[in-house]
Protein backbone atom coordinates (compact mmCIF):
# COMPACT_ATOMS: atom_id res chain seq x y z
CA UNK A 1 0.00 0.00 0.00
CA UNK A 2 3.00 2.36 0.45
CA UNK A 3 4.39 2.20 -2.62
CA UNK A 4 0.83 2.49 -4.73
CA UNK A 5 0.24 5.54 -2.20
CA UNK A 6 3.77 6.51 -3.50
CA UNK A 7 3.68 5.94 -7.04
CA UNK A 8 -0.11 7.84 -7.50
CA UNK A 9 1.36 11.03 -5.32
CA UNK A 10 4.26 10.70 -7.91
CA UNK A 11 1.87 10.64 -10.89
CA UNK A 12 -0.31 13.63 -9.26
CA UNK A 13 3.10 15.83 -8.25
CA UNK A 14 3.35 15.31 -12.54
CA UNK A 15 -0.59 15.84 -13.66
CA UNK A 16 -1.64 19.34 -14.99
CA UNK A 17 -5.15 18.11 -13.57
CA UNK A 18 -6.34 15.43 -11.73
CA UNK A 19 -6.66 11.72 -13.13
CA UNK A 20 -9.60 10.67 -14.38
CA UNK A 21 -11.22 7.42 -12.71
CA UNK A 22 -8.58 7.57 -10.18
CA UNK A 23 -10.19 4.76 -8.21
CA UNK A 24 -9.80 2.73 -11.24
CA UNK A 25 -6.09 3.47 -12.11
CA UNK A 26 -4.90 2.64 -8.56
CA UNK A 27 -6.43 -1.00 -9.05
CA UNK A 28 -4.46 -1.14 -12.16
CA UNK A 29 -1.33 -0.14 -10.34
CA UNK A 30 -1.87 -2.12 -7.60
CA UNK A 31 -2.63 -5.27 -10.19
CA UNK A 32 0.71 -4.57 -11.62
CA UNK A 33 2.78 -4.02 -8.34
CA UNK A 34 1.42 -7.76 -7.00
CA UNK A 35 0.09 -9.83 -9.12
CA UNK A 36 2.42 -8.31 -12.61
CA UNK A 37 -0.50 -7.28 -14.34
CA UNK A 38 0.28 -5.28 -17.39
CA UNK A 39 -0.79 -1.23 -17.78
CA UNK A 40 -1.40 -0.54 -21.13
CA UNK A 41 -0.59 3.28 -21.94
CA UNK A 42 -1.66 4.45 -25.27
CA UNK A 43 -1.96 7.91 -26.70
CA UNK A 44 -2.96 8.56 -30.22
CA UNK A 45 -1.43 9.86 -33.84
CA UNK A 46 -4.12 11.31 -36.41
CA UNK A 47 -3.43 11.03 -40.24
CA UNK A 48 -2.18 14.59 -41.08
CA UNK A 49 -4.38 16.31 -43.47
CA UNK A 50 -4.63 19.56 -45.53
CA UNK A 51 -7.87 21.75 -46.51
CA UNK A 52 -8.21 20.90 -50.48
CA UNK A 53 -11.05 23.34 -51.81
CA UNK A 54 -12.58 23.69 -48.40
CA UNK A 55 -12.72 19.42 -47.72
CA UNK A 56 -10.46 17.20 -46.19
CA UNK A 57 -7.25 15.34 -48.23
CA UNK A 58 -5.15 12.89 -46.30
CA UNK A 59 -3.42 12.07 -49.32
CA UNK A 60 -0.36 14.21 -48.01
CA UNK A 61 3.45 14.64 -48.57
CA UNK A 62 4.65 12.76 -45.24
CA UNK A 63 8.03 13.77 -46.21
CA UNK A 64 7.49 17.45 -45.74
CA UNK A 65 4.98 16.29 -42.56
CA UNK A 66 7.94 14.65 -40.99
CA UNK A 67 10.26 17.03 -41.33
CA UNK A 68 7.91 19.25 -39.16
CA UNK A 69 6.54 21.71 -41.76
CA UNK A 70 3.29 22.07 -42.12
CA UNK A 71 0.51 21.92 -46.19
CA UNK A 72 -1.66 24.34 -44.48
CA UNK A 73 -2.10 26.12 -41.10
CA UNK A 74 -4.26 23.43 -39.96
CA UNK A 75 -1.70 20.75 -40.80
CA UNK A 76 -1.44 18.47 -37.47
CA UNK A 77 2.61 17.69 -36.89
CA UNK A 78 2.44 13.94 -35.85
CA UNK A 79 3.13 14.08 -31.90
CA UNK A 80 6.19 11.81 -32.68
CA UNK A 81 8.20 15.08 -33.98
CA UNK A 82 6.07 17.87 -32.68
CA UNK A 83 5.62 16.40 -29.08
CA UNK A 84 8.59 14.10 -29.10
CA UNK A 85 11.21 15.26 -26.06
CA UNK A 86 8.23 15.73 -24.14
CA UNK A 87 7.03 11.95 -24.24
CA UNK A 88 9.97 10.24 -23.93
CA UNK A 89 10.43 12.52 -21.18
CA UNK A 90 7.30 10.95 -19.48
CA UNK A 91 8.36 7.25 -20.34
CA UNK A 92 11.49 7.59 -18.79
CA UNK A 93 9.55 8.96 -15.54
CA UNK A 94 6.72 5.94 -15.62
CA UNK A 95 9.91 3.72 -16.24
CA UNK A 96 10.92 4.88 -12.62
CA UNK A 97 8.19 3.86 -10.90
CA UNK A 98 8.84 0.35 -10.97
CA UNK A 99 5.26 -0.67 -12.85
CA UNK A 100 4.64 -3.02 -15.31
CA UNK A 101 3.46 -0.97 -18.34
CA UNK A 102 3.30 -1.34 -21.97
CA UNK A 103 3.28 1.99 -24.19
CA UNK A 104 0.87 1.86 -27.33
CA UNK A 105 0.30 4.52 -29.91
CA UNK A 106 -3.02 4.50 -31.97
CA UNK A 107 -3.09 5.11 -35.43
CA UNK A 108 -6.66 7.32 -35.88
CA UNK A 109 -7.21 5.69 -39.21
CA UNK A 110 -11.23 5.68 -38.58
CA UNK A 111 -10.94 9.41 -39.52
CA UNK A 112 -10.88 8.88 -42.74
CA UNK A 113 -14.19 6.12 -42.53
CA UNK A 114 -16.74 8.14 -40.14
CA UNK A 115 -15.23 12.03 -39.69
CA UNK A 116 -14.81 12.60 -43.43
CA UNK A 117 -16.01 9.76 -44.90
CA UNK A 118 -16.76 12.18 -48.51
CA UNK A 119 -12.93 11.99 -48.19
CA UNK A 120 -12.71 8.26 -49.57
CA UNK A 121 -15.53 8.90 -51.93
CA UNK A 122 -13.21 12.04 -53.47
CA UNK A 123 -9.76 10.12 -53.48
CA UNK A 124 -10.61 6.42 -53.21
CA UNK A 125 -10.07 4.18 -50.46
CA UNK A 126 -6.94 2.43 -51.60
CA UNK A 127 -5.37 5.49 -51.92
CA UNK A 128 -5.95 6.96 -48.82
CA UNK A 129 -5.13 3.53 -47.04
CA UNK A 130 -1.30 3.48 -48.50
CA UNK A 131 -1.12 6.68 -47.40
CA UNK A 132 -2.06 5.75 -44.11
CA UNK A 133 0.64 2.76 -44.32
CA UNK A 134 3.34 4.97 -45.29
CA UNK A 135 2.55 6.88 -42.33
CA UNK A 136 2.21 4.06 -39.59
CA UNK A 137 5.88 3.31 -41.04
CA UNK A 138 7.20 6.60 -40.30
CA UNK A 139 5.93 6.30 -37.16
CA UNK A 140 7.21 3.32 -36.25
CA UNK A 141 10.73 4.61 -37.47
CA UNK A 142 10.46 7.79 -35.08
CA UNK A 143 9.52 5.91 -32.30
CA UNK A 144 12.85 3.77 -32.32
CA UNK A 145 14.45 7.25 -30.00
CA UNK A 146 12.03 5.99 -27.34
CA UNK A 147 12.89 4.70 -24.22
CA UNK A 148 10.62 2.36 -23.66
CA UNK A 149 9.49 -0.52 -26.63
CA UNK A 150 6.19 0.94 -28.16
CA UNK A 151 3.63 -0.84 -30.09
CA UNK A 152 1.55 0.58 -33.23
CA UNK A 153 -1.67 -0.42 -34.04
CA UNK A 154 -4.16 0.97 -36.56
CA UNK A 155 -7.24 1.62 -34.74
CA UNK A 156 -9.60 -0.29 -37.50
CA UNK A 157 -7.36 -3.35 -36.58
CA UNK A 158 -7.73 -2.98 -32.51
CA UNK A 159 -11.07 -3.12 -32.53
CA UNK A 160 -11.35 -5.69 -35.28
CA UNK A 161 -13.53 -7.99 -32.99
CA UNK A 162 -15.29 -5.11 -31.79
CA UNK A 163 -16.36 -3.46 -35.08
CA UNK A 164 -19.92 -3.92 -34.27
CA UNK A 165 -20.10 -2.14 -30.80
CA UNK A 166 -17.80 0.40 -32.24
CA UNK A 167 -20.49 0.91 -35.26
CA UNK A 168 -23.55 0.97 -32.69
CA UNK A 169 -22.05 3.20 -30.27
CA UNK A 170 -21.29 5.75 -32.91
CA UNK A 171 -24.55 5.35 -34.81
CA UNK A 172 -26.14 6.21 -31.42
CA UNK A 173 -24.17 8.86 -30.44
CA UNK A 174 -24.93 10.19 -33.73
CA UNK A 175 -28.33 10.00 -33.87
CA UNK A 176 -28.64 11.45 -30.41
CA UNK A 177 -26.57 14.38 -31.00
CA UNK A 178 -28.55 14.99 -34.76
CA UNK A 179 -31.73 14.55 -32.83
CA UNK A 180 -30.94 17.27 -29.79
CA UNK A 181 -31.61 14.49 -27.65
CA UNK A 182 -28.82 15.65 -24.87
CA UNK A 183 -26.11 13.37 -25.32
CA UNK A 184 -23.63 16.27 -24.31
CA UNK A 185 -25.09 19.79 -23.79
CA UNK A 186 -25.21 22.69 -26.12
CA UNK A 187 -21.84 24.49 -24.33
CA UNK A 188 -20.08 21.51 -25.55
CA UNK A 189 -21.56 21.62 -28.79
CA UNK A 190 -20.66 25.23 -29.38
CA UNK A 191 -16.80 24.39 -27.85
CA UNK A 192 -16.67 21.53 -30.43
CA UNK A 193 -17.91 23.79 -33.49
CA UNK A 194 -15.63 26.62 -32.75
CA UNK A 195 -12.91 23.80 -32.45
CA UNK A 196 -13.71 22.29 -35.83
CA UNK A 197 -13.86 25.77 -37.38
CA UNK A 198 -10.41 26.78 -35.19
CA UNK A 199 -8.57 23.12 -35.69
CA UNK A 200 -9.81 21.48 -38.97
CA UNK A 201 -10.47 25.08 -40.98
CA UNK A 202 -13.70 23.91 -42.20
CA UNK A 203 -15.86 27.39 -42.05
CA UNK A 204 -18.84 26.01 -44.32
CA UNK A 205 -20.96 26.00 -41.65
CA UNK A 206 -22.79 23.14 -42.70
CA UNK A 207 -19.97 20.76 -42.83
CA UNK A 208 -18.54 22.11 -40.09
CA UNK A 209 -21.56 21.30 -38.12
CA UNK A 210 -21.68 17.52 -39.58
CA UNK A 211 -17.84 17.57 -38.69
CA UNK A 212 -18.61 18.51 -35.26
CA UNK A 213 -20.94 16.06 -34.14
CA UNK A 214 -18.97 12.93 -36.44
CA UNK A 215 -16.17 14.09 -34.35
CA UNK A 216 -18.04 13.50 -30.46
CA UNK A 217 -19.57 10.65 -31.83
CA UNK A 218 -16.37 8.86 -33.06
CA UNK A 219 -15.27 9.75 -28.88
CA UNK A 220 -18.17 8.73 -27.51
CA UNK A 221 -17.80 5.23 -29.60
CA UNK A 222 -13.97 5.12 -28.52
CA UNK A 223 -14.76 5.51 -25.11
CA UNK A 224 -17.42 2.44 -25.47
CA UNK A 225 -14.68 0.29 -27.16
CA UNK A 226 -11.98 1.10 -24.45
CA UNK A 227 -14.37 -0.41 -22.19
CA UNK A 228 -13.47 -4.04 -23.71
CA UNK A 229 -10.14 -3.19 -24.83
CA UNK A 230 -8.90 -2.90 -21.67
CA UNK A 231 -10.15 -6.53 -20.47
CA UNK A 232 -8.10 -7.71 -23.21
CA UNK A 233 -4.55 -9.31 -23.22
CA UNK A 234 -3.27 -7.19 -25.84
CA UNK A 235 -4.74 -3.99 -24.57
CA UNK A 236 -4.92 -5.08 -20.66
CA UNK A 237 -6.10 -2.19 -18.23
CA UNK A 238 -5.75 0.55 -20.38
CA UNK A 239 -4.69 4.08 -19.68
CA UNK A 240 -5.04 6.77 -21.95
CA UNK A 241 -1.66 9.05 -21.92
CA UNK A 242 -3.40 12.17 -22.48
CA UNK A 243 -0.65 14.80 -22.94
CA UNK A 244 -2.37 17.34 -25.43
CA UNK A 245 -6.34 16.76 -25.31
CA UNK A 246 -6.53 17.97 -21.81
CA UNK A 247 -9.62 20.20 -22.01
CA UNK A 248 -13.25 19.04 -20.45
CA UNK A 249 -14.52 18.82 -23.91
CA UNK A 250 -12.77 16.28 -24.57
CA UNK A 251 -13.06 14.22 -21.37
CA UNK A 252 -16.59 14.75 -21.52
CA UNK A 253 -16.93 13.52 -25.17
CA UNK A 254 -15.43 10.56 -24.52
CA UNK A 255 -17.36 9.66 -21.77
CA UNK A 256 -20.27 10.73 -22.57
CA UNK A 257 -21.82 7.31 -24.15
CA UNK A 258 -19.96 5.82 -21.02
CA UNK A 259 -21.88 7.70 -18.80
CA UNK A 260 -25.03 7.34 -20.33
CA UNK A 261 -24.94 3.65 -20.23
CA UNK A 262 -23.69 3.48 -16.16
CA UNK A 263 -19.76 3.09 -17.00
CA UNK A 264 -17.37 4.56 -15.17
CA UNK A 265 -15.43 6.83 -17.00
CA UNK A 266 -12.20 6.06 -19.09
CA UNK A 267 -8.73 6.17 -17.18
CA UNK A 268 -7.10 9.05 -17.99
CA UNK A 269 -3.68 10.93 -17.10
CA UNK A 270 -2.08 14.01 -17.74
CA UNK A 271 0.99 14.17 -17.19
CA UNK A 272 3.86 16.79 -18.23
Amino acid sequence: MKKLNNIIQQLENRSIKPMENKQKIEKFINDSLNSGEVITFFNWECPPRFLDNGQINYLIDLNQIFRGQKIDKFTEIPRVIAQRDKEIRILKFLNKLGIKYRFVKIIADTNAIYLAPESITRYGRNKITRSFRRFREKIKISLKKYPVRTEVYFFTDLINKYTRLYNRSFNKAYSLLEGGQGLVSNQILRQQLKRTREHVGIQDSTYANEFSIRTIATYAAEGMVFNKLSQTKQFSNCIWLNIEEVDNRTITITNSLRTKEGIQPLPMIFLT
